[in-house]
């Protein structure tokens, strides 16, 4: 019972650099901020023995420290990473699958479908496509993740997160050419 709690509790910490992230202006802070956040749910899922959901947020993780790393520095300006990402994500998941020898369909596409979009979004370094993608593809897949593996704080996160979004959208409405700089 301990155990459930301490792992419970682990997860509302990264629920709260979550819903924080959504609402800082600056897009890399967010990207940064998230890819902290994503980095604790890595022991949270953990701890719950959700291994798929450890695996493919280590490549979040990962994405978002070399998007965060991208203005000023030019290995992380490559394209190229978004795509080596995405493949090892996908193998990674694969590879988990068959380790954990009990392939559950649905829970295992959501994490994959929900950092794939994730990933792919913070490349476009635009907080808008992030909140967006936020609201649309990866929240609805990934509380779906959290629910079917028993993540309390994963559920709640993506619920308040997808929420934190949409009132990001509203606060920092842009016009298209404010949106291109990855520095507001």
């Amino acid at each position: 019972m301990l155990y459930l709690v301490l792992a419970q509790a682990v997860g509302f910490v990264a629920l709260a650099l979550n819903v924080i992230s959504y609402q800082l202006k600056n897009s890399r802070q967010l990207i940064l901020c998230r890819a902290a956040s994503d980095a604790i749910y890595i022991f949270h899922y953990l701890l719950l023995g959700a291994y798929s959901g450890c695996v493919t947020l280590v490549f979040c993780v990962a994405n978002g420290l070399i998007c965060g790393a991208r203005n000023g520095h030019n290995w992380a300006e490559w394209k190229g990473w978004k795509w080596v990402i995405s493949i090892l994500l996908i193998a990674a998941s694969v590879t988990t699958w068959i380790w954990r020898n009990e392939f559950d369909p649905l829970p295992n596409l959501c994490s994959v479908i929900s950092i794939l979009a994730t990933s792919w979004s913070a490349w476009s370094g635009r907080g808008k496509v992030l909140r967006v993608t936020r609201l649309a593809i990866s929240g609805p897949t990934w509380l779906l993740y959290s629910v079917l593996v028993g993540s309390i704080p994963g559920a709640l996160s993506e619920a308040i997160g997808m929420t934190s979004s949409a009132i990001g959208l509203w606060r920092y409405r842009k016009t298209p050419e404010e949106e291109m700089d990855f520095n507001k």
